[in-house]
């Protein structure tokens, strides 16, 4: 990188957004295999049929859209910082409730909190990066690049981690998220 650009004013300050942008949304698609994976484990622990299982998945990206309809009001009250903690922090309530989870109706809820969260990442994601003037469309490929790798990554690790074949066995499916 040349020293013209690192002179530019403002590139520090758009490269934390734009990495906390991209942190912020590798996070969200981080979630959105938070469940899949594991259905081999909690089919049996919850005597669920596919049915249920599927109806997991979708009860999480039902409330994700709705969310991301909304959140644009939330947003133009408290700002888009606020708004995006509090996205992760809901995501990650929903992992530790989904981790303490002993009935199908408790998964359920669960994943009402990981969509909760995880709807209003597009919306907060574009305010971020579009609050600065400077071409703040190159920035895009940042976070998309991050959340995809994330992704790509979650299915391998989440159902290594729920192998009977780790240490002892003392890793089962809900210590996988």
């Amino acid at each position: 990188m040349s020293t013209a650009v690192l002179a530019w004013p403002g590139v520090r300050s758009d490269a934390q957004i734009i990495g906390l942008v991209a942190i912020a949304h590798a996070t969200s698609h981080f979630f959105h295999l938070i469940l899949a994976p594991l259905f081999p484990w909690i089919k049996p622990a919850f005597g669920l049929s596919y049915v249920e299982l599927g109806l997991l998945m979708t009860v999480f990206f039902v409330v994700s859209c709705v969310v991301q309809a909304l959140s644009g009001f939330l947003m133009e009250r408290v700002g888009a910082r606020p708004v995006l903690f509090a996205g992760l922090g809901l995501l990650a309530a929903s992992a530790g409730w989904l981790s303490l989870a002993q009935s199908y109706e408790v998964l359920i809820a669960g994943t009402v909190i990981a969509g909760l969260g995880n709807g209003i990442f597009h919306l907060v994601d574009y305010t971020l990066l579009n609050h600065r003037e400077r071409a703040p469309v190159s920035a895009m490929p940042s976070p998309c690049t991050a959340s995809r790798a994330r992704w790509a990554g979650r299915p391998r690790r989440s159902s290594s981690w729920a192998s009977p074949n780790w240490p002892a066995g003392v890793w089962r499916w809900r210590c996988s998220r």
